[in-house]
């Protein structure tokens, strides 16, 4: 099924190249369908004191290494090097999600497509599942609504070994929590299981406020914060 601008509701298509595209992170593209919808993404002030000011997109300054990184590892993997990728990824996620269907305890959420497997469960705490898989090594990735976790397979994914190894790591930890269905979460686990049960959904922002307060908040001489502010930029 098309999912590019022959959809004629599709406006805009985003893109990072250091997921896929194999570049170092902080590279992305926004692909517009006429450059009417384009012209609203740039910045204009005419009325600085310093001069004219203008911005294409919201970040403003960037560094140039990056970019050049990038189209070093576009030109280095080339149309055919990707499509090869993603035949293997492709492959290798029809593998794990069909190694998961026969896994009990387990259930496949929605229609895997290309390189994500989205997975809950009706028996135990899905969070605590990966909870326990990211102590085996496997990173997976926390959903809500409904609770779930994903795993996004890439090229290591492909490797000889690796994708049998997922499969009977979440065999046997599914197996565990079978027996045990009502074992407690602790840590990540607890935080998802317990954040969907508040209603108040501002209370749940509050908190993460809260969290990204003490990332850069600085002690002072007597354990309080500096008064500047510090940010990301």
């Amino acid at each position: 099924a098309p999912f590019d601008f022959a959809l004629p509701g599709v406006s805009s298509i985003s893109c990072d190249h250091h997921k896929y595209g194999f570049a170092p992170k902080g590279v992305s593209i926004v692909m517009y369908r006429s450059p009417g919808l384009r012209k609203y993404q740039f910045f204009a002030w005419t009325r600085w004191t310093g001069g004219l000011y203008g911005s294409p997109t919201m970040v403003g300054s960037r560094p140039g290494s990056i970019v050049a990184e990038t189209w070093a590892a576009m030109m280095y993997h080339g149309r055919s090097g990707y499509v090869n990728c993603t035949r293997k990824i492709i492959a290798v996620t029809e593998l794990i999600t069909e190694g998961l269907k026969n896994i009990e305890g387990l259930r496949i959420l929605g229609c895997p497509q290309v390189s994500v497997v989205a997975i809950t469960s009706d028996v135990f705490d899905i969070y605590l599942f990966a909870e326990r898989l990211h102590k085996a090594g496997w990173q997976l990735n926390s959903l809500q609504y409904p609770s779930a976790v994903h795993i996004c397979c890439t090229m290591t994914h492909t490797k000889k070994g690796v994708a049998q190894r997922f499969l009977e790591d979440c065999k046997r930890e599914a197996q565990l929590l079978v027996r045990e269905p009502t074992a407690p979460a602790h840590g990540m686990s607890a935080i998802y299981g317990t954040s969907q049960q508040v209603p108040d959904r501002s209370l749940v922002e509050a908190t993460l406020d809260f969290v990204w307060e003490g990332y850069y908040s600085l002690g002072g001489d007597e354990g309080g914060t500096l008064s500047v502010p510090l940010g990301l930029v």
